[in-house]
């Protein structure tokens, strides 16, 4: 059965609330959920009203916010094994946790302020829409189970990461150390890359796929990259292994360097020595470097 919120205002301040119906659906009430409540919801969530929440809902449906969200400091949980659709109109989200496994849709951009949590459960977008974390957001977790399908935007400065990957493999991003002036920067992975011109000392470039960046906004003054490498057999070494960027997918690329290098050619990660200010970054081979490089400290201000 349906269970429809009509009354003018609820206050949940019990420390846990299980409601088990097909769907819960508030139609024009004032929900508010205090700190250290716990509303779990068996199905869909459909919010035609007003909801603040200061504690924990979980979902284990579809999220639709039609109405009005206030985030305060509250965690919304997806949590179902099976797939999930997430609208929330655009608005802000404090805190939201992955979780149960399955497919997460988004199909409308989501923006997190403080926390977006991976725990298990595949994000997955649809019409375009992207994660923006704002500049204060950080993502934790990230793995084979639960990591983003789709572009993750991150505003301001410093190390951001971009816990992204396509059909077939988790691809993590990293920027170490982000310099500019207010930039928010998205980045996504895609499967084959077409281009396999280089100049310089750089070899040959891995086909399997390509990080894309872009400068949503602001000033992007660059930052040292960390790639992944993942089953990566287009050379005998993995001391040899740089990351390279491209303007376009129509240019060269050309390599950033290795600073250090961890793993090996099935399952590992390289970090470029240069700054990357490009907006295509993939794998590369430079055939030139013989010995592994000693790990730089990479945390301080290039110039």
């Amino acid at each position: 059965m349906k269970l429809t919120f009509v009354i003018l205002t609820i206050i949940l301040t019990f420390v846990f609330i299980n409601v088990n119906s097909q769907s819960f659906i508030n139609n024009g009430a004032l929900i508010t959920i205090l700190p250290n409540t716990i509303l779990i919801l068996g199905d869909s969530v459909v919010n035609n009203g007003e909801i603040t929440n200061n504690g924990t809902i979980v979902v284990t449906g579809t999220w639709q916010n039609n109405g009005t969200y206030n985030a305060g400091t509250g965690d919304i949980v997806m949590s179902s094994p099976l797939p999930q659709v997430i609208n929330h109109n655009q608005q802000s989200l404090t805190k939201l946790t992955i979780a149960g496994g399955g497919d997460k849709i988004f199909e409308e951009d989501i923006v997190v302020v403080n926390e977006l949590v991976l725990d298990d459960g595949i994000l997955r977008s649809a019409n375009g829409a992207r994660i923006i974390m704002d500049e204060e957001g950080v993502i934790l977790g990230g793995s084979e189970d639960s990591y983003i399908i789709g572009q993750v935007i991150h505003m301001g400065t410093g190390e951001k990461q971009y816990p992204v990957g396509t059909e077939s493999a988790y691809l993590p991003f990293q920027f170490i150390n982000v310099e500019g002036d207010n930039p928010e920067i998205g980045v996504m992975v895609i499967e084959t890359n077409t281009n396999i011109a280089t100049v310089g000392f750089l070899d040959k470039v891995s086909t399997r796929w390509y990080w894309e960046m872009e400068l949503v906004s602001g000033i992007f003054l660059g930052s040292p990259v960390v790639l992944p490498i993942v089953n990566e057999i287009f050379n005998e070494s993995v001391n040899q292994v740089v990351v390279a960027e491209a303007r376009t997918l129509q240019s060269a690329f050309h390599s950033l360097g290795q600073s250090e290098v961890t793993g090996d050619l099935f399952q590992g990660s390289v970090t470029s020595i240069l700054r990357g200010t490009g907006n295509i970054f993939v794998v590369g081979i430079d055939a030139s470097i013989t010995e592994p490089r000693p790990p730089l400290n990479i945390l301080r201000s290039f110039t």
